[in-house]
């Protein structure tokens, strides 16, 4: 995974890896792919336009580098928002 995105305009369908169920609609001003950045770089669903469909990349690695910098407090705060284990830093 390299990318997160921002949708601009339109509808992008968030389907499971499978393509069965509909997940989530995502439109304009929503991100898609943070969750799946957050809990190890693997896309964990399948997105479909729905219609016409504007969005923008961001660097997955920039966002590595910026939680990164974080302070661990702020850090295990994300980290239980978004389920993912707590990993002690030294």
């Amino acid at each position: 995974m390299t990318s997160i995105f921002l949708v601009v305009r339109g509808t992008l369908l968030n389907f499971s890896a499978d393509g069965a169920q509909l997940k989530r609609w995502v439109g304009p001003q929503q991100i898609v792919g943070i969750n799946d950045a957050l809990v190890g770089g693997t896309w964990q669903s399948l997105g479909i336009a729905h219609g016409p469909l504007d969005m923008v990349a961001f660097s997955f690695e920039s966002l590595q580098a910026a939680l990164g910098k974080i302070p661990s407090g702020h850090r295990a705060l994300l980290n239980e928002l978004i389920g993912a284990p707590v990993v002690q830093q030294s």
